[in-house]
This record gives structure tokens, C-alpha cells and sequence, in this order.
């Protein structure tokens, strides 16, 4: 798990140096969760994983301001879906990505959006 976290936080880091909102977003979200950086995500997440409280809320904020996340707290995939759709890339993972439910929603969030990077990034 370790290795697979420090690749798609590689992998992160570089499509960030390529997106302004996208840093953005990450790094405003590293912030409010109290990780700093996307260096303490990288960290928080190989220490602990999804276990980790600050990688759940640095999920869900970007989660929610991707405006993922319904009213009822559950995940919304149809705009991942359509945005992945727009791309040309293969979408297929979003069906495995929407399968990874946790015993809280803190860590459902955490391994929805890892998934989602792994993924979406690696393409």
C-alpha cells in the first residue's frame, strides 16, 4: 500500500505542476484537513492510509468542492463519469471505484478518491 500511495502522489504532483486548479484545490484542501501540503497527504496516507482522520477530511473536501458528495453525504459518480467520459480515456474503473464502501464514510471517501487517482492518472 505504501508504494502504491507514494506512486499516485508521484503522479499527482506532476499533473498538478500541469493544472492551476487542480493544485489548487489540492492544496487548499491539504491545508484545511491540516496535512500542510501534498507532501503530508503523501505522508498521512503511507503511514496510515485511509485510516488516517486528516486523509478522510482532505478526501472529502475535495470530494465536496468537486461538488461529489450529495446533501445525504453519499457519493454522486455521475459527473466523474461524465467528466472521464469527455476525456476519451477508458472509464471503466468509476464502476470499481463506486463499489469501495468502508465502515465510515471518512474512509469510504479516502479509498473512493485513491481509487480515483490511481485510475484516472495512470492513463
Amino acid at each position: 500500500m505504501k508504494i502504491f500511495i507514494a506512486v499516485v502522489a508521484c503522479i499527482l504532483a506532476v499533473t498538478l505542476a500541469q493544472d492551476d486548479e487542480l493544485e489548487k484545490l489540492v492544496n487548499d484542501c491539504a491545508e484545511t484537513a491540516g496535512l500542510g501540503d501534498l507532501e503530508g497527504y503523501r505522508k498521512a496516507a503511507e503511514e496510515n492510509g485511509i485510516n488516517d482522520e486528516k486523509v478522510q477530511k482532505f478526501s472529502e473536501c475535495v470530494l465536496r468542492t468537486r461538488d461529489e458528495i450529495k446533501d445525504d453525504g453519499t457519493l454522486d459518480f455521475s459527473k466523474y463519469r461524465a467528466w472521464c467520459q469527455v476525456t476519451g480515456k477508458d472509464c471503466s474503473f468509476v464502476d470499481e471505484c463506486e463499489k469501495k464502501k468502508e465502515d465510515t464514510t471518512g474512509k469510504t471517501y479516502a479509498n473512493v478518491l485513491l481509487c480515483g487517482l490511481k485510475h484516472s492518472l495512470k492513463q
